[in-house]
């Protein structure tokens, strides 16, 4: 499958759907890929998720047309180049504080002359051989979709910094922390937060980078498409089973 084909909808102005795995499951994605859903976030920060639970989800993605990109729990070079030669299409970094930190990221995701990441060939992403392929290095340069979450207030500060950085593809809010970061937490439909966002959003896609970030209901989703969030995920694996066995179970019983 082409690699770049979401990243190339997202910079020509489409929205891209996805949603986020918690569950270390190939099934559930390929039904994810089955309901003709752009993307999923493979969340290994908050989940039991493992480099082999990574591969066979990656694989599972890329068997029904979905874009697999991988949320590492933390800036590091290791979790990074594991995560890029396991296969992912791209990675998304939590908690990015500085311009320091987005230029790290670069330069541990991107090959020379981008970057310093470390070559691999035998590996997935190299296509299991240990011959140096130069398109395959470029190609892998073009096409890996990096994406920065900013979860602070401090962070937001900063943003116009980081859209300045080449290779930086999205800049994504995580509203709950946000939230947090405000004195409010969780209420991520609070004005003030709301406010924030739109402010922030708007200056991202005027720098000509992509804006991101989460909804957790169908309302927030369409609200956030409106006010131009191309990169838009909603909901998580876990929590759409949980409601709707919850619906199925009160239509049944009650």
């Amino acid at each position: 499958m082409n690699k770049s084909h979401i990243k190339e909808k997202m910079y020509s102005g489409n929205v891209c759907l996805g949603t986020w795995l918690f569950l270390p499951s190939p099934d559930i994605v390929e039904i994810i890929g089955l309901a003709g859903l752009d993307f999923v976030v493979i969340d290994m920060e908050h989940s039991p998720i493992t480099y082999e639970n990574t591969s066979s989800m990656i694989t599972a993605a890329e068997s029904k047309g979905l874009a697999p990109y991988v949320r590492i729990s933390e800036l590091s070079a290791s979790h990074i180049l594991r995560t890029l030669d396991t296969g992912a299409h791209g990675i998304q970094i939590p908690h990015v504080e500085t311009p320091q930190d987005a230029k790290k990221i670069i330069k541990y995701s991107k090959y020379y002359p981008q970057g310093e990441r470390g070559m691999a060939p035998s590996t997935r992403a190299g296509q299991y051989t240990l011959k140096t392929d130069k398109k395959l290095l470029n190609k892998a340069n073009d096409e890996t979709l990096i994406v920065l979450t900013l979860e602070s207030e401090s962070s937001l500060d900063k943003v116009a910094e980081m859209t300045e950085i080449e290779g930086v593809d999205v800049i994504y809010i995580g509203p709950y922390d946000l939230s947090q970061a405000m004195g409010l937490p969780g209420e991520v439909d609070h004005p003030e937060v709301i406010k924030k966002m739109e402010r922030i959003f708007t200056l991202i896609n005027e720098s000509g980078k992509i804006s991101g970030s989460f909804a957790n209901t169908v309302q927030r989703a369409k609200r956030l498409k409106n006010i131009g969030v191309n990169y838009l995920t909603c909901e998580t694996d876990g929590t759409l089973l949980r409601s709707a066995f919850d619906e199925l179970k009160n239509q049944i019983m009650n």
